[in-house]
C-alpha cells in the first residue's frame, strides 16, 4: 500500500502541476520572432503574440522606409517621418495586401491597422478620461494590477481588447503617465513612461525596430473611428488611449490576424511544460491503476 500512497502523492504533484499550468499559463503573452518571407539568413519580419494571436510587424514603423506606392499623405522628415492621417493609414494596409499581385507584402495580404473593442464590452466610453482603464480613454486600459495600477477599474481585469494597450502593458510591461481611481490621476516621473523606457523584463523591445516612442506626440491609430471626425489611437509615450481628429498624424503599426510565419513557430515553453505535465499524468493514471489492481491481491 506505501506504493500505492507514493503514487498518489507523484499524481497530486503532477496534477498541481497542470492546473498551475492551465489557469496561469494562458495569461502569460509569450512573443515569438518569425521568418515571414520565408528566408531566415535576413532576420524576421514579424513577431507572433500567443494572446493576441495576431503578428506584429517587426517593423513598427515601415512607412518610413516603405509606403507601397502611395505618392502623398505621408510625413517623410522629422521626428515623425512615417505618421500619416487615418484614411491614409487605412488606404496604407489596402497597398500593402495589393503588393505582389494581391499576394500582400511578404506574401501576406491579411495586414490591418490594431483595433481596440469597448471595455465595458458593448459601447465605448469616451468621455473624460480615467486612469484605472475602466474607460476606453486615459491610462491603465488592459493594464494587470501592481504599483502602477494599484486599482483596477471594473471591467478591467483580463481585458485584452483593445491591441496596442495590451502591446504597451502587458508585453513591455511600460508604465503609464499616471494612474488613480477614476478620474484622479497620480502622476508619475516623466523619465519612467514609454516604450522606450518601459521594464521589459523580457527583452521583448529588441524583438521591433524603429518603435516611436520617444516624443510626446508619438502615438499609433488603431482602425476604430468615433463621432465628430475623430478616431482612437494609443500613445507609445503617455500610455493612453484616446481620441484625435482624423486629420492629425500618427504612426502605423502594422499587424496580421493569427500566426503568419512561413515557418512553424518554436513552441513556447509554457506549452512544452503543459505537454509534459499532461503526459506525465496520462502515465501516473496509468501506473496508479496497475498498482491498485496488485495491490488488491497483496
Amino acid at each position: 500500500m506505501k506504493l500505492i500512497n507514493k503514487r498518489k502523492t507523484m499524481f497530486t504533484s503532477v496534477t498541481i502541476t497542470l492546473s498551475t499550468l492551465l489557469f496561469t499559463g494562458v495569461a502569460q503573452a509569450a512573443l515569438t520572432a518569425v521568418d515571414i518571407d520565408g528566408n531566415a539568413s535576413n532576420g524576421h519580419e514579424g513577431v507572433y503574440d500567443d494572446v493576441l494571436d495576431i503578428t506584429w510587424l517587426a517593423n513598427a514603423n515601415i512607412a518610413a522606409s516603405n509606403q507601397f506606392g502611395l505618392t502623398s499623405g505621408i510625413s517623410m522628415g522629422g521626428p515623425f517621418i512615417g505618421s500619416m492621417n487615418w484614411s491614409t493609414a487605412e488606404a496604407f494596409v489596402s497597398a500593402m495586401n495589393a503588393q505582389n499581385g494581391g499576394d500582400g507584402y511578404l506574401g501576406v495580404n491579411t495586414w490591418r491597422r490594431p483595433t481596440a473593442t469597448p471595455v465595458n464590452g458593448t459601447n465605448f466610453v469616451l468621455g473624460s478620461a480615467t486612469y484605472d482603464g475602466s474607460t476606453d480613454k486615459g491610462s491603465n486600459v488592459t493594464a494587470p494590477p501592481g504599483v502602477y495600477n494599484p486599482t483596477p477599474g471594473p471591467n478591467t481585469l483580463g481585458f485584452i481588447g483593445s491591441e496596442l494597450a495590451y502591446h504597451y502593458y502587458n508585453n513591455f510591461e511600460a508604465i503609464p503617465e499616471c494612474s488613480g481611481t477614476g478620474t484622479t490621476c497620480v502622476k508619475y516621473n516623466l523619465n519612467l513612461y514609454g516604450i522606450h523606457r518601459a521594464p521589459d523584463p523580457n527583452n521583448y523591445v529588441s524583438l521591433f525596430e524603429n518603435i516611436q516612442s520617444e516624443y510626446v506626440g508619438n502615438a499609433y491609430w488603431t482602425d476604430v473611428p468615433a463621432d465628430n471626425n475623430e478616431a482612437i489611437r494609443f500613445s507609445s509615450f503617455w500610455g493612453s488611449q484616446g481620441l484625435d481628429d482624423v486629420d492629425d498624424f500618427h504612426h502605423l503599426w502594422v499587424v496580421a490576424p493569427g500566426n503568419v510565419a512561413a515557418s512553424a513557430v518554436p513552441l513556447p515553453a509554457a506549452a512544452w511544460l503543459f505537454g509534459a505535465a499532461l503526459t506525465g499524468l496520462i502515465t501516473l493514471r496509468q501506473h496508479s491503476r496497475k498498482y491498485r489492481s496488485i495491490a488488491r491481491y497483496h
